[in-house]
């Protein structure tokens, strides 16, 4: 068993301070009737329930907010399997992840900025499936089309560059290891996202755009970086800048925004080319492009979560609360007859 709101359960230490307040009360109450009555009078003049009846009841109270408590701590235990059923698109997210993303030529540098307009995309799209793939010299899906965007947010968390074992950067192969991940080829409105610097040193671009436009999937690309450009830096296992990676002859290797070739593979697959930078990452036109497709079918999927079972101690709270105020009162004077 576990609690959604386990917060609440310090609530129970506040049940031995109502213990002692109730005990200081009832001592009070003794101490001013004693100045009003005589003790030995108190049977002739007062009318004087079973004197466990208080015990009882403030047994009941104490049980009843401990029930109370434990109720809105949610108890959990079981698994329910659901059906989720929702309107959207499927999306793949394609990320570059390769060398040239770490230059510095946008603050903090390519990289960060990529995932942060990911991650800002994602909490605009809602009822969307995601995937999502990293790409250098070669491709890897990293998440599968899922409804659950908090798991895309975990892997767009902990990826890094050089997260793929294979060196370069091909975005021909990125988007038709992408295209494999539609695993239903039949349904319509299904889009990749490329997020890169547009550096391409394999050459199949075309081959990819013709099996997209096959497929009937858009693809909209994003831009990182700026046509300035800057070097490519050399980081140690650590993480520590080593220096900047050259050429052959020595020189430093400049690393520019390719927006030509990022925004020939938009049009050729009937989508859009936008551009983030330091200044401006907002990714607010591709989610309302997204938004705006027509037809959007049904995504339908099963979930499990943990059963709520916070009735039951909800429901011990209520009896309890109700037999403590059935419960005759306390001590009161009697009405003299007569």
């Amino acid at each position: 068993m576990i609690f959604a709101n386990i917060n609440w359960l310090f609530a129970l230490f506040l049940l031995p301070v109502f213990v002692v307040i109730e005990r200081w009360v009832t001592r009070y109450d003794r101490e001013r009737i004693g100045r009003l009555v005589s003790r030995p009078l108190w049977d002739r003049v007062l009318e004087r329930p079973w004197p466990n009846l208080r015990s009882i009841r403030l047994t009941l109270i104490l049980l009843g907010a401990f029930g109370l408590i434990l109720a809105l701590a949610r108890p959990q235990w079981g698994v329910v399997r659901e059906k989720i059923e929702r309107e959207g698109v499927d999306i793949i997210l394609v990320l570059d992840t390769s060398g040239s993303m770490a230059t510095e030529d946008v603050s903090p540098n390519r990289f960060f900025l990529a995932r942060a307009a990911m991650r800002s995309l994602l909490s605009r799209l809602e009822g969307d499936r995601f995937g999502l793939l990293a790409f250098e010299g070669e491709a890897y899906p990293l998440v599968p089309l899922t409804l659950d965007t908090d798991a895309i947010g975990l892997f767009l968390e902990t990826i890094e560059i050089g997260i793929v074992p294979a060196a370069g950067s091909s975005l021909g192969v990125g988007m038709a290891k992408a295209l494999e991940m539609f695993v239903d080829q039949g349904r319509k409105n299904k889009v990749l996202i490329v997020v890169s610097d547009g550096e391409d040193m394999e050459g199949e671009i075309e081959d990819a755009i013709q099996k997209a436009k096959e497929a009937g999937v858009v693809v909209h690309t994003v831009g990182v970086g700026s046509e300035k450009g800057g070097a490519v830096p050399n980081k140690d296992a650590q993480g520590n800048l080593a220096g900047f990676k050259k050429e052959e002859d020595g020189s430093v290797v400049i690393s520019r925004l390719q927006q030509e070739t990022l925004g020939r593979i938009a049009q050729g697959t009937g989508g859009r080319y936008f551009h983030i930078s330091g200044a401006d990452s907002d990714l607010g036109l591709l989610a309302f492009a997204i938004e705006s497709m027509e037809q959007k079918l049904v995504a339908r999927e099963y979930s499990y979560r943990r059963k709520e079972r916070f009735q039951f101690p909800l429901a011990f709270s209520f009896i309890c609360f109700t037999f403590a105020l059935i419960l005759p009162l306390p001590t009161r004077f009697k009405r003299r007859s007569g």
